[in-house]
């Protein structure tokens, strides 16, 4: 495989080294064992968490082999877009754990989906149960959504546009509260809880597998975006810049609300409809 790529746990600064006698890697948010940490991925490393957060942000992921994605999906599958797998390169793609277990690319196997007899595959050998084999990454999610492990996730409902335009005008309307006592009494800790909730809106909407640094590009050269909306890949880079003033010592206010200003002129851009 090529380089894992520098959005992986090996240079996230929540993998930590066990102070242990035996020396490993684990993620001091989900308290994991990292096993292969420069080919080993999630949405909380920095390229795609904006505000730092400490609290995991969709599945681990495991990098498989792209000729395993050449199936397509089934028209009945549906992947909920906050556990959408970030792009890898032309060679991988990534693929979601299971009960932190990591699936590999694996010799020869009979699909536990399909039955085919496959010359590669895709293995998974959770704690205590038989090794499967899958022919694709399409049969892997068929079966890890249908897995307990997707529970939290499968039993989401998907948000309409009006659900969507509501969420962003009631967190437009408490930023305002926010940035006056950020003003008045600088109160950090309110502003942080509201773009917050922003974030956990964005990374329902799938944006939480953008990487920041392709969020720029793509505002930069709209046509590489796809259907990615620039409103949604500015509002990623806005709370980036928000979530690190926040984080400096001294509290710089007045930087902090033109941040804000910018977050909720963006805002109000995406849903007047304004390009």
């Amino acid at each position: 495989m090529p380089n894992g790529g520098s959005d992986c746990c090996g240079t996230c600064p929540f993998n930590k080294v066990s102070p242990s006698g035996e020396q490993y890697h684990f993620c001091e948010i989900r308290d994991f064992k990292i096993e292969i940490p420069y080919w080993t991925y999630c949405n909380n490393h920095p390229r795609r968490n904006p505000l730092l957060l400490r609290t995991p942000r969709g599945p681990i992921w495991a990098p498989a082999y792209v000729d395993l994605d050449s199936k397509p999906f089934s028209e009945d599958l549906k992947i909920p877009p906050e556990i959408l797998p970030p792009a890898g390169d032309a060679m991988y793609v990534r693929i979601p754990y299971y009960q932190n277990t990591r699936p590999d690319t694996d010799e020869a196997g009979v699909c536990v989906i399909c039955g085919e007899q496959c010359e590669r595959t895709i293995s998974l050998e959770p704690l205590g149960e038989d090794k499967k084999f899958f022919c694709s990454t399409a049969h892997y999610f068929e079966w890890w959504l249908a897995s307990p492990e997707a529970i939290p996730y499968r039993n989401k409902s998907s948000l309409g546009a009006g659900s969507i335009n509501e969420k962003l005008g009631e967190i437009s309307k408490k930023l305002s509260d926010a940035g006056i006592a950020l003003r008045t009494t600088g109160d950090r800790e309110q502003v942080m809880g509201r773009l917050a909730e922003l974030d956990n809106l964005l990374l329902e909407l799938g944006y939480g597998s953008v990487d920041l640094m392709h969020a720029m590009i793509y505002l930069e050269n709209p046509e590489l975006s796809g259907e990615l909306s620039p409103h949604l890949l500015r509002l990623q880079v806005y709370l980036s810049r928000a979530g690190g003033l926040l984080q400096q010592e001294p509290l710089d206010a007045e930087a902090i609300l033109a941040s804000l200003s910018d977050i909720q002129n963006t805002i109000q851009r995406f849903l007047s409809g304004n390009p």
